[in-house]
């Protein structure tokens, strides 16, 4: 089996927004292919901490800024659009509204920022999430998270 984070030498995976979006999660989503070891599967929206999930990914990466993850949205319940962020201990809460990434002049998706928040516990704040959402398929994102140190 091939190691996910298998890179070359000196080679960084440093995507743009709209690359996120245009190719890496229409592909995913759509089942199309890409190249990439880096963007891996994984519900961040379940019981797993956000910690853990850094740690043990870390390990097995040589990149040091980011870990970028596909993931499922839960709604809070079936009749209602809203979407529930909440992970173990506490939950991903939205820093600002979402901002539109376009290609030429036309809006393909949407990208918001959110911060591990659990009040008075050690790792309150810890972490920055970016969520990427392709426009009109919102069942599904990509996450770049960062430690926020």
């Amino acid at each position: 089996m091939q190691n996910p984070f298998y890179t070359l030498p000196d080679i960084k995976f440093h995507p743009t927004d709209h690359q996120l979006i245009h190719y890496y999660l229409h592909n995913k989503i759509f089942g199309l292919p890409f190249s990439c070891h880096t963007i891996i599967d994984n519900d961040l929206y379940d019981t797993q901490k956000p910690w853990d999930i850094w740690e043990f990914y870390k390990r097995q990466s040589k990149d040091d800024e980011d870990l970028y993850f596909s993931t499922a949205l839960k709604k809070m319940s079936s009749k209602r659009k809203r979407i529930c962020r909440r992970v173990s201990l506490g939950s991903w809460q939205g820093e600002d509204a979402a901002k539109e990434v376009q290609t030429d002049d036309t809006v393909i998706g949407f990208k918001k920022i959110y911060r591990y928040e659990k009040k008075g516990f050690e790792h309150d704040g810890e972490g920055i999430m970016h969520e990427y959402a392709l426009l009109c398929h919102e069942e599904y994102v990509l996450c770049r998270i960062r430690k926020n140190d």
